[in-house]
């Protein structure tokens, strides 16, 4: 390795700079960062840049600089944390990812795609407990046995499905990715579903409307919500 300034043009060279693919300049020094990428690319145009930015202040700087990749350490972090907060089993389902094979993850990705188009997928994760699933959980421990399929109903029409699928079932420390429509639920699984913003959200009526969940059970829902109801008279 070299050590040296790297700002400077010798300690670039030494580096042999002009014969290199790409540079990245990730000192925790936003000047001394676009200074080291500016000078690398003096001496070598074709250079792929990718530059640490510090401070959300040097926006502009950074936006200038014609980089061709800027991170940003602390909304990378900001970020992870976000999507950790919105879906807790997201970053366990992508360790178990890297597991999978090429041919597996391609299966996986075209049934995303099948799922929903164009549009950006999804994702949110729930366990089914009387805090966050009320009424499957009373389902459950009144003896029904209800299954992902049942989840995957749309909540007026009960003969269509939500473009949502689940993606991970953790149950007593066992993990299993993409688990069978049929798999019966228990008290205690946790869940992580991919799919359309808005399925998501209308899978929220089954989990937590006891008549909503009757409904997509076995048709009959006892006290609907009368807007549910009218919808349902619609056939859309």
């Amino acid at each position: 390795y070299i050590e040296g300034v790297g700002t400077e043009a010798v300690t670039l060279d030494a580096a042999r700079v002009r014969e290199a693919v790409g540079i990245i300049a990730g000192t925790p020094n936003d000047a001394d960062n676009l200074s080291i990428i500016m000078t690398a690319r003096e001496m070598n145009a074709k250079l792929i840049t990718v530059v640490r930015q510090n401070h959300a202040a040097n926006e502009l700087m950074f936006s200038n600089s014609r980089a061709d990749f800027v991170m940003q350490p602390g909304h990378t972090v900001a970020t992870k944390i976000l999507a950790h907060i919105r879906t807790p089993l997201l970053e366990l389902f992508l360790q178990q990812l890297n597991t999978k094979d090429e041919v597996w993850c391609h299966t996986l990705m075209n049934r995303i795609s099948q799922s929903v188009g164009e549009e950006r997928v999804d994702s949110r994760s729930f366990i089914i407990s009387l805090e966050q699933t009320p009424a499957v959980f009373e389902a459950i421990k009144a003896g029904a046995e209800i299954s992902l399929r049942n989840l995957m109903k749309r909540p007026y029409d009960r003969k269509a499905s939500l473009d949502c699928f689940p993606l991970l079932l953790k149950r007593a420390g066992d993990i299993v990715l993409t688990p069978g429509e049929l798999e019966a639920l228990q008290i205690g699984d946790e869940l992580l579903f991919c799919g359309r913003f808005e399925d998501l959200d209308d899978q929220l009526w089954i989990l937590e409307n006891r008549q909503t969940l009757n409904y997509v059970l076995n048709g009959t829902d006892g006290n609907p919500n009368p807007i549910l109801r009218w919808i349902r008279t619609l056939n859309i």
